[in-house]
């Protein structure tokens, strides 16, 4: 069921705060299975808010990055936000994903071609009281934004 699918991305994430428990847990499969779960569950908002949180930090990691990008995780986590843009929490671990997968040159260009600047800016729009939000959304635009031809957008 999705609450006992939100604990166990929230787990998931609680684990991926060390750099070899990141590379273990990516080495086992599960980026690919945190995005079954979300996709499963796309009406879930706890779902979705705990997978981009564990997303956010599997992606800390530089080959983490590359790989949540390669399997969807760009497309996933965009898809959570506009899916649940009322939910303040998804935004922001939407936003801290999508920060952390954007340090990478290859992840910038696809998060913009996905929409992910008007995805980014409309939460920060829809949630201007919320610190985190705006924290987390700012960052997000700020690595996007190290892209020359991204500053356009």
């Amino acid at each position: 069921d999705a609450a006992a699918e939100a604990k166990s991305c929230w787990s998931l994430s609680n684990l991926a705060v060390n750099d070899e428990a990141r590379t273990r847990i990516a080495g086992e499969g599960g980026i690919e299975v945190l995005l079954q779960v979300m996709e499963k569950h796309i009406g879930s908002s706890s779902v979705q808010e705990q997978g981009c949180r564990a997303l956010g930090n599997l992606a800390v990691n530089g080959t983490n990055k590359t790989a949540i990008a390669r399997v969807g995780g760009i497309k996933a986590v965009l898809a959570a936000m506009q899916q649940w843009h009322a939910r303040e929490g998804v935004q922001a671990q939407g936003c801290r994903a999508l920060r952390n997968l954007g340090v990478n040159p290859a992840n910038q260009t696809r998060i913009t071609e996905e929409g992910g600047v008007e995805v980014v800016l409309q939460a920060m729009r829809d949630h201007t009281a919320v610190a985190q939000v705006q924290e987390q959304g700012c960052c997000a635009i700020s690595n996007l934004a190290v892209k020359t031809e991204n500053k356009a957008r």
